[in-house]
């Protein structure tokens, strides 16, 4: 059980869902059937993969803002180990699907290595960019490419926003640990009030965004489904002003993800 805990078993399983619900009701003339899980399990692997070893290489980081590293410690080499095969797995398995994925699986993986390694701990902004664009292109990207769906393009940027913003707010909650460790995230080089300015900037372009995707429903009944989205942006936008503890912070990076449940299912009504 601690090991899933370590790959974030509930953001996998968010990326699973939404690439089974975009391979069922939007890429009904693109991939085949195998490809699908073939897509499906490299982006487990490679998520799962990046998750573990960013635990592995933040031991001390996330022992100082008062996360459970327990497990991480005790069978930290058994970890290495399941990260490695990981890897062969996803770009094993990739080969199914053809050279290219193959070619964005291995990019994705030395990237997501690169981030743990080096990249956050030297540029905070940059890592954020990278790990919402990288969350993009494995969640909506690989689909977006398939059917060029201009809804499918105003989804990816969504999931990039949000994410982005999600990022900024993982930092702003785990602010004592970078301190202590000097790492150069966003809070620290910018400080925590116009950190939040970025995040408000980011979420008024997600707003922008969410206005286009109601463009695109015809019927005034499935219109009124949009409202959702409008009122959990203000509501996260409200919580965030306020936000002070690790608690507050947990509870906008909850609503976010909500979020990016909303606008799924709204892309069923385009």
């Amino acid at each position: 059980m601690s090991f899933l805990k370590v790959i974030r078993w509930q953001n996998l399983c968010m990326i699973v869902i939404t690439q089974i619900w975009l391979s069922i009701r939007i890429d009904r003339y693109g991939f085949e059937g195998l490809e699908v899980v073939l897509i499906v399990f490299c982006t487990i692997l490679v998520a799962g993969g990046g998750y573990l070893i960013n635990a592995l290489y933040d031991i001390k980081r996330d022992a100082i803002n008062g996360k459970s590293v327990e497990s991480t410690i005790r069978y930290k080499k058994e970890y290495w180990l399941l990260y490695y095969c990981m890897q062969f797995l996803a770009l094993l398995f990739s080969i199914g699907v053809g050279v290219v994925f193959s070619i964005f699986i291995l990019f994705s993986m030395s990237l997501l290595w690169y981030y743990s390694h080096s990249l956050k701990k030297q540029n905070g902004y940059l890592a954020n960019l990278l790990v919402a664009f990288l969350i993009g292109a494995h969640t909506v990207g690989i689909w977006l490419v398939q059917t060029q769906r201009v809804s499918l393009l105003i989804y990816f940027i969504l999931v990039f926003f949000v994410h982005w913003s999600r990022e900024l707010v993982k930092d702003l909650e785990d602010i004592k640990g970078d301190l202590a460790l000097d790492v150069q995230t966003v809070p620290i080089v910018w400080g925590t009030l116009l950190t939040k300015k970025i995040c408000y900037l980011i979420i008024f372009f997600a707003v922008v965004l969410t206005v286009c995707l109601s463009w695109g429903i015809g019927y005034i009944g499935l219109q009124c489904f949009m409202i959702v989205p409008f009122g959990l942006w203000f509501w996260t936008l409200w919580i965030l002003k306020r936000a002070k503890s690790k608690k507050q912070y947990g509870l906008v990076s909850h609503r976010l993800k909500v979020i990016m449940v909303v606008g799924l299912l709204g892309l069923e009504l385009i």
